[in-house]
């Protein structure tokens, strides 16, 4: 994960795992996300918008469930 992604991640962490446990961003469409994420940036009075595309960037980049192998 790139240091962008890993600050997105601690924001989420920090901000929105503040109300409701974490939300794998791969078991939402980007369009569910599109809706949410300004309703939960006005609820968790983050108004700084490099935190917003932050948290937005690393959502974006982790919409794909993850590949794993046996």
């Amino acid at each position: 994960m790139d240091a962008k992604a890993t600050s997105g991640l601690n924001l989420e962490t920090k901000y929105c795992t503040s109300c409701h446990k974490f939300r794998v961003p791969y078991k939402f469409p980007k369009e569910k996300w599109d809706a949410v994420l300004p309703v939960m940036y006005k609820k968790a009075k983050l108004t700084d918008s490099t935190q917003q595309n932050q948290i937005k960037y690393f959502i974006y980049n982790n919409l794909q469930k993850p590949v794993t192998t046996k």
